[in-house]
Parts: structure tokens; C-alpha cells; sequence
């Protein structure tokens, strides 16, 4: 197996707080990710009914149920937790299943397992396995992993998609160069009977993208090369938070604000002190997904597992991606 060092994650950040470690040397195989991980749990399909009042029988009032026959629920089988309601079709994939999709990289020398977790009681599991790193600058290292992903809720596909983590901010640069790379999206198998008989042809997509992976550096180190100034970043700042329109110019202050707080970022985010990066693209891209994953607003419970989960297949991603782009192309 080629030598790739894995290393946990510094404590403290969301992917700490939604999983488990898994990078040592005793863990080689999916089996024994899902262990440490606490993700060796199975899901179960049952049947749906719905509730059509009460009919008498033998002098009582019985139930009376009608089955659904064009969805089903997915259960998790230990806790009895419903995860999501799903369509007749929907072949479940068991967390054991979705991580053996990785052990062939594993066992070519092309990957290692680092980390695995789960997100909303389990609705959605999360593997990342690390294939390389990138020095940018000296000091500013990225690490370079594929992140494997799948849901119980029928609300993703098993995915698998290369993603970039700066250890000196923890920000997942997700999609940061899949229009800049030739298998830059991964692979995605959606849950359905045949999803096997494509397991094949996916292994070769992602062995070529990690081979590909490579370029990411090139881009990167380019994008810490590029010269921003005050000006050209404020103009930036201006075209990701837009003036409202007419009719809401109260809230004005507000997106001043976002503007403000993302500057601030620009200058003086976590790891935007490395000797190199200050006022450069690479000092924009950060900042975004610095203000992505660790800053912007969300609602409810949890918000640090919900912020996360967000910015790696959410709203916030798309909008990383859309703003990241944006800048490049600027």
C-alpha cells in the first residue's frame, strides 16, 4: 500500500462533532470503519398503512387500515427510528454496503480511511478517506479526500465526491474543482435494483479522478499567486451579498453587515495570517468557505451538525460553489 499519512482532526470542529476518527492502522476495511464509528446498524423496510376509522367485530371497535402500496418506510432497525418514507422502488443500502464500496481503493494503495459519521440520528452517514495532500503555501496544507455519502431517507444517492479540507481552517472546499477536472463530480448511485451491477464501472471513475486529484493543486496554487485588491474584493463582496431591491431597501444595514463580516474573513480569518495568502483569490475562496461552514446562519437545533451538513450537500454548498466560481472567473 503507497504510504498516505492520516492524521484525526484538530477537536472542536463539526466533522469531530458528527463522527468518529478511523484512520488508524488497525482500521483497513469497511467492517471495521463502521465499527469504530458507531455505524453497525442496519435499516429495515415496512409497510405503510393508513388509519380508515373502526369497523365492529364481536361487539368491539377494531381498527380499520388500508395498506399504502406505492411507498414504503425505511427503519432503523435498532432503535426503531423511522428515517424517511420512500417510493416502492427504492432499493435501501445498508451502512456496511456503502462503505465497501471504498475498501477496493483501500486495498490498491489509492486511499486510506480518516474519518465516519452520521448526521440527523443517522438519515445520512458520511466516510471520508484521504488520498493525498497539497502544500499551497508553505505552512497551508490542504488535504486531499474523496467523501463517500448516502442517506436512509431517500434524499441523496450514494455518493462519492472529491473534496479538499485546509487543516489550518477546516473548511471543505466541496466541488472546488469539479469544472476544472475531468471526473471532478465523483460518482452517484441512486437506489435502485441495479445498483450493483454499477459498482464496477464506478471503482474506474474514481480511481481516474483521484489520478486527476493532482490538478487541484495547480489550481490552487495559482489561485494563491492572483493578486486581489480592497477594491476588486469589495466589488466581489458586492455581487455574493446584493443590494435589495427598491422596495426592501430596509434591509440594506443587513447585507452591509454580511458584506462587513465577510471582509472581515478576507483579512483576518483563520489561516489568512500564513505569510502568501493575504490578499490573494486563494484568500477569497477561504473566506467564503470559512463564512459557509462556520458563519452563516441556520435555523433550529444543533446548528453546528446542521451548518456542516449543509455546507457539504446542502444550500450552503451550492452557494460555496456558486460564489467560489464566481471569483475564479472574476
Amino acid at each position: 500500500m503507497n504510504e498516505i499519512h492520516v492524521s484525526p482532526f484538530p477537536k472542536g470542529n463539526g466533522w469531530t462533532e458528527t463522527g468518529f476518527y478511523v484512520g488508524s492502522d488497525n482500521v483497513m476495511t469497511a467492517e471495521q470503519a463502521i465499527q469504530v464509528a458507531n455505524l453497525d446498524w442496519q435499516v429495515e423496510e415496512e409497510a405503510l398503512y393508513t388509519h380508515e376509522g373502526v369497523i365492529i367485530s364481536g361487539g368491539q371497535a377494531v381498527p380499520k387500515h388500508r395498506e399504502i402500496t406505492t411507498h414504503k418506510a425505511i427503519v432503523r432497525a435498532d432503535s426503531r427510528q423511522v428515517m424517511g418514507v420512500v417510493g416502492k422502488k427504492y432499493t435501501p443500502i445498508q451502512n456496511h454496503q456503502a462503505f465497501s464500496f471504498m475498501d477496493k481503493l483501500v486495498e490498491e494503495g489509492l486511499m486510506k480511511y480518516h474519518s465516519a459519521g452520521k448526521f440527523r440520528d443517522g438519515r445520512r452517514i458520511w466516510l471520508l478517506g484521504k488520498v493525498g495532500e497539497v502544500e499551497v503555501l508553505s505552512g497551508d496544507t490542504v488535504d486531499q479526500f474523496l467523501l463517500l455519502f448516502n442517506s436512509h431517507d431517500g434524499s441523496t444517492s450514494l455518493s462519492a465526491v472529491l473534496t479538499s479540507i485546509r487543516l489550518a481552517c477546516m473548511n471543505a472546499l466541496v466541488g472546488l474543482l469539479r469544472k476544472r477536472t475531468r471526473q471532478g463530480r465523483g460518482v452517484m448511485l441512486r437506489h435502485t435494483t441495479n445498483i450493483w451491477e454499477r459498482f464496477g464501472d464506478s471503482h474506474a471513475i474514481l480511481e481516474t479522478a483521484i489520478e486527476d486529484f493532482e490538478q487541484s493543486a495547480v489550481v490552487m496554487k495559482e489561485a494563491a499567486r492572483t493578486r486581489l485588491s480592497n477594491e476588486q474584493w469589495a466589488n466581489i463582496t458586492k455581487q455574493i451579498f446584493k443590494d435589495p431591491p427598491e422596495d426592501k431597501k430596509h434591509l440594506l444595514p443587513r447585507v452591509e453587515q454580511r458584506r462587513e463580516d465577510l471582509t472581515e474573513l478576507f483579512h483576518n480569518g483563520v489561516g489568512q495570517d500564513i505569510p502568501g495568502v493575504q490578499n490573494t483569490v486563494w484568500a477569497g475562496i477561504n473566506a467564503i468557505t470559512e463564512y459557509a461552514n462556520f458563519h452563516k446562519v441556520v435555523r433550529g437545533a444543533n446548528k453546528d451538525e446542521r451548518r456542516l451538513e449543509s455546507a457539504l450537500f446542502g444550500l450552503n454548498a451550492k452557494w460555496v460553489d456558486k460564489n467560489v466560481s464566481q471569483l475564479m472567473a472574476a
